[in-house]
């Protein structure tokens, strides 16, 4: 004897499971009612629509940042999606706060560890592809702070870019010490503007340093520059490069008279103790690779 599939069996199991009205129906008339087969139905066809999502770009998204109660720790994430309108809807902000939370409770070191479940899940019932895009996580055991910014937007809840900072101090320190949370997150606001690549000079590899000592040595030659001050030429453009990929040798964005690298050594100065900037991580919502 056939059963009958009533609306408000089909809503019943759309509340349960998220999925659209038609599919529901479909499913509860294949599994004769069995509301049970029918949540496998819909989970097994979902986990297939899913899959075929899961090539399409995902160029949009929020940043998200938690920062431990004692400082200690900062975490940084990337949640990407197709389009502004889901990451905008309550659902995509419920998965990135679940997807943080997760990253908090099992201290998450990269993307590869978050579940995929839940994801694949969210992109059956959304119908669109969701992925981490990028994650970073900083954890002090000495002395020092973690902190950041992250970008305002006009839409509530989503930030479309970030940026985690890690800071060493020559001795322990309050996370509330206002003096060191400014220092932060002016620091993490220079990184969001002028994006540089490196902390300092030591950390540009020497095979980027030599191409491009070669390209400006060949400029200058192209100049008509003298052989014998083709070096000097070079090295001062360099200094140029410097200060344009390495953190603490940029103008400082508040007060140009001064590069980052100066602005530090004035508040550890005024503070008492040494202050150095680890590393930071800054993300942007569609650059992730």
């Amino acid at each position: 004897m056939a059963v009958t599939i009533d609306s408000k069996m089909v809503a019943q199991l759309r509340e349960k499971t998220g999925a659209g009205m038609m599919d529901c129906k479909k499913a509860l008339t294949e599994s004769e009612g069995d509301f049970d087969k029918a949540i496998e139905i819909l989970r097994t066809k979902g986990m297939a629509s899913a899959e075929k999502k899961a090539s399409r770009a995902t160029k949009d998204g929020s940043i998200s940042m938690h920062i431990s109660e004692d400082g200690k720790t900062g975490l940084l994430m990337e949640m990407n999606c197709e389009t502004d309108f889901v990451a905008c809807t309550e659902q995509f902000q419920d998965l990135v706060k679940s997807m943080m939370q997760q990253a908090i409770d099992n201290k998450f070191e990269s993307k590869e560890q978050f579940p995929k479940e839940e994801i694949t899940a969210f992109i059956a019932k959304l119908g669109e592809n969701t992925s981490i895009g990028n994650f970073a996580r900083f954890s002090l055991t000495g002395p020092g702070l973690t902190g950041g910014y992250l970008h305002p937007s006009p839409k509530p809840g989503i930030h479309k870019l970030g940026v985690l900072i890690e800071l060493e101090t020559g001795t322990e320190v309050s996370p509330s010490d206002e003096r060191l949370k400014t220092l932060i997150r002016d620091i993490a606001m220079q990184v969001a503007s002028q994006k540089p690549e490196y902390v300092t000079r030591d950390q540009v590899p020497a095979d980027v340093l030599q191409k491009e000592k070669e390209i400006y040595m060949e400029q200058a030659k192209q100049e008509g520059k003298p052989a014998n001050i083709l070096e000097k030429i070079a090295s001062g453009k360099l200094e140029k490069f410097y200060s344009m990929v390495c953190l603490v040798d940029q103008s400082f964005i508040k007060d140009d008279k001064m590069t980052v690298g100066q602005l530090v050594e004035a508040k550890a100065k005024e503070l008492g103790f040494a202050v150095k900037i680890v590393r930071f991580a800054r993300f942007k919502v569609g650059e992730a690779t």
